[in-house]
């Protein structure tokens, strides 16, 4: 009995599609690739379904640019442009004052000079604008709603302390009374200089994510299932460090420095949302890749997007 679907979209490796595309464009090696399909799909196969499928609805393009996003990143990168300047230590011969300080002097005998060398980096294009401005406007939306949600609390709280009645409690058994966001770091945050960064710092989490040292980034392990005699039996079973998942969340502290905040602060308020937005984006990023393979005619036609 023949397979009906020999190249289920489980086993087909996107990130290797799409470096077809660019191939120097891919911020990080991709490490999970254990698929032995051929390479069927051209560059023009793949950038053509990647148009077909962006042009489903808005949803289905988001979808699509943010699998572009962590994949084929030079769609989203403009000219170069200098952004800043490093300095390089050079090694210049010594010119002697005469000839007796040439003979004395080595061939090898250098002098250790320094010269400023422009540092460029890619312009950012309109779509990855937009994107950014995306994921800035979901962080500030859930922050009102946060701050929202505990002033409610706050003013139930001493509504009943007030009329002499039971405190109300949160699921976690804390009392709603508890460290709200204060003024000033809520105007700081919401700032758009701020939010510009914070977006564009997940979006960095997200291209160069922190791989799981135990599976490195597989989110499988082969490991023992059974022993029969002399024989051995193993099979591929979800890894224990990274639950599946192939990639580990950077520290809280790198977060925070990376915002120029507090460690506390962002791990009491924003940490939460900040990890919100990165579920975002993997969860977009897979269905782009569902769609994308339903487009090449290479999916599994049990799955839904």
């Amino acid at each position: 009995m023949t397979d009906p679907h020999p190249l289920p979209f489980r086993r087909r490796n996107v990130a290797k599609m799409l470096a077809r595309l660019h191939p120097k464009g891919i911020t990080e090696p991709f490490n999970g690739a254990r698929s032995t399909a051929p390479q069927r799909e051209t560059a023009m196969d793949i950038a053509g379904a990647l148009g077909a499928a962006g042009q489903a609805g808005a949803a289905q393009r988001l979808a699509v640019h943010v699998l572009c996003l962590r994949w084929w990143p030079g769609l989203f990168e403009g000219p170069a442009r200098v952004v800043g300047h490093r300095t390089v230590p050079v090694a210049a011969p010594v010119v002697p004052s005469s000839p007796r300080q040439a003979a004395l002097r080595a061939p090898a005998d250098l002098q250790a000079s320094t010269v400023r060398l422009p540092v460029e980096q890619p312009a950012e294009t309109l779509a990855f604008r937009r994107l950014a401005d995306l994921i800035g406007s979901r962080l500030a939306i859930r922050i009102q709603r946060d701050r929202a949600r505990q002033d409610a609390e706050l003013v139930q709280w001493l509504s009943a302390w007030v009329h002499g009645g039971e405190a109300p409690q949160l699921p976690d058994g804390q009392y709603a009374t508890r460290e709200c966001l204060d003024d000033a770091l809520t105007q700081r945050v919401l700032a758009p200089g701020f939010l510009g960064a914070w977006s564009r710092a997940v979006i960095d989490e997200f291209r160069q994510p922190n791989h799981c040292a135990a599976c490195h980034g597989f989110g499988e392990r082969l490991q023992l299932t059974g022993l029969g005699g002399s024989r051995a039996r193993a099979d591929f079973l979800s890894c224990e460090h990274c639950i599946g998942q192939g990639v580990m969340p950077w520290s809280k502290k790198r977060r925070a420095q990376q915002l120029s905040i507090g460690e506390h602060p962002f791990r009491n308020y924003l940490n939460t949302h900040h990890e919100g937005a990165l579920a975002l984006l993997r969860e977009l990023e897979h269905r782009g890749a569902v769609l994308l393979l339903r487009h090449l005619g290479t999916d599994d036609p049990t799955e839904t997007v």
